[in-house]
């Protein structure tokens, strides 16, 4: 009898291991977060090279709850970074794997500037990036056989004036990462081999083109995860295995708009995301 609650103990120890870790989550609210720059709240810092451009919690526009981040370009500025550090060890941890998820509304105006997501490592390497162009064409940076720094321009794009969700799925088993719009697959590319096992954070990024940008974007429902596996359908935690755990995820926050459980990643959790679980209940099991 002993022997088999023993195995029990440990075979929930071992799946446990393999639910997500959620390394840092925010919709931005308050609290923790108050009206301003978001640099010094919440642990989040800021890198600009020349002229600062502006990274504020703001209330004037927001997906869920009443705040955003708000990404506002200055004149003579260049490219900016704002993050908080969520460090993750792939080489000890059995999730391997980053799943980054956001929510971002880009401004129509006459003069456009580049926003997304940079990822790093902790040695200040860059990872891999997703962003939308001046031209609202969705893009990612890749390197060449792990080594040489590409920008592709995927075909697919962002409307502006509307929230649009993204997502990029870092992989450090294979160094390769994959990166969505909407829900749809926009591409794949290799991560940088210089970049090492440790994922650090996950940069709100804008480059400031021409450094005459006049347009300004807001983000919401950032999520970065540690999973040991993605592709099941319906798998909400990630750990390979669709059950009461998923269901649960999904109800608890069902008519909100987290990008945890919005599987299908229209913005919003509802009977579409339920039914994906129930119908792929026990899979993967």
């Amino acid at each position: 009898m002993q022997g088999k609650v023993l195995w029990s103990l440990g075979l929930m120890m071992s799946l446990a291991c393999l639910q997500a870790q959620v390394l840092y989550r925010t919709d931005f609210e308050n609290p923790p977060f108050t009206q301003g720059n978001i640099a010094g709240q919440d642990g989040w810092e800021e890198f600009h090279l020349g002229t600062p451009n502006l990274g504020q919690i703001s209330t004037e526009l927001a997906l869920s709850g009443t705040q955003s981040l708000k990404i506002t370009p200055v004149n003579g500025s260049a490219n900016s970074w704002w993050w908080k550090a969520a460090p993750h060890d792939t080489r000890t941890s059995p999730n391997k794997i980053i799943d980054i998820r956001w929510d971002m509304y880009l401004v129509s105006s006459s003069r456009h500037g580049y926003y997304g997501i940079d990822v790093y490592s902790d040695t200040v390497e860059r990872v891999c990036a997703l962003r939308v162009s001046p031209l609202n064409e969705v893009q990612f940076i890749e390197f060449v056989g792990g080594t040489t720094e590409r920008v592709v321009s995927t075909g697919a794009f962002a409307m502006r004036d509307q929230w649009n969700r993204f997502r990029l799925i870092i992989n450090y088993n294979t160094g390769t990462f994959q990166a969505f719009r909407n829900g749809q697959p926009v591409g794949s590319g290799r991560i940088s081999s210089l970049a090492g096992p440790v994922f650090s954070d996950a940069d709100v990024w804008h480059f400031n083109e021409g450094s005459n940008s006049n347009d300004a974007a807001f983000y919401d429902n950032l999520r970065i995860a540690a999973v040991a596996r993605v592709g099941q359908e319906g798998d909400v935690d990630g750990d390979g295995c669709v059950d009461d755990s998923d269901l649960l995820a999904v109800l608890f926050v069902f008519g909100s708009s987290d990008p945890g459980a919005d599987i299908n990643q229209d913005g919003i959790v509802d009977d579409a995301d339920l039914l994906i679980v129930l119908f792929n209940f026990g899979s993967g099991c």
